[in-house]
């Protein structure tokens, strides 16, 4: 679901280094949460450019997941490490 884009856009605010979690509510939608590290791609302050970015968080209307369902939103997987190095 798409936004306006003046919705998605917040003041800034200086945030701790570190693991947080982040709870977003909007009438009219389901109350949303993530978690990110800081600073981190998903936080728009990383350090580091990957030439990538990663799909916005999306709100999903009132109603729209059934009860006692999560919504998992989509997306690519853009794995951190090689596990099949030993």
């Amino acid at each position: 679901m798409e936004t306006d884009r003046k919705d998605r856009q917040f003041k800034p605010v200086r945030l701790p280094r570190g693991i947080l979690q982040f709870k977003l509510e909007k009438e009219g939608y389901e109350t949303a949460y993530f978690s990110s590290s800081n600073p981190s791609l998903k936080l728009y302050n990383s350090p580091v450019e990957f030439g990538w970015s990663l799909e916005p968080i999306n709100i999903q209307p009132q109603g729209s997941i059934p009860p006692g369902m999560t919504y998992i939103q989509g997306g690519r997987l853009y794995p951190c490490s090689d596990w099949r190095r030993r």
